[in-house]
């Protein structure tokens, strides 16, 4: 049980960095790229 709850948490962690990465990604090449791109992104995130 422990070893689940352990796994949960780390894949919540690594979501949120990941999500946070994508954001900082968008917001430092000012919308510039394709939407597409981003969309893709959000995927891998997901």
């Amino acid at each position: 049980m422990n070893d689940i709850f352990l796994k949960v948490l780390e894949l919540s962690l690594l979501g949120s960095i990941l999500a946070s990465l994508v954001v900082v990604f968008r917001f430092v090449t000012n919308h510039k790229l394709k939407k597409g791109l981003f969309y893709f992104l959000w995927i891998i995130v997901f």
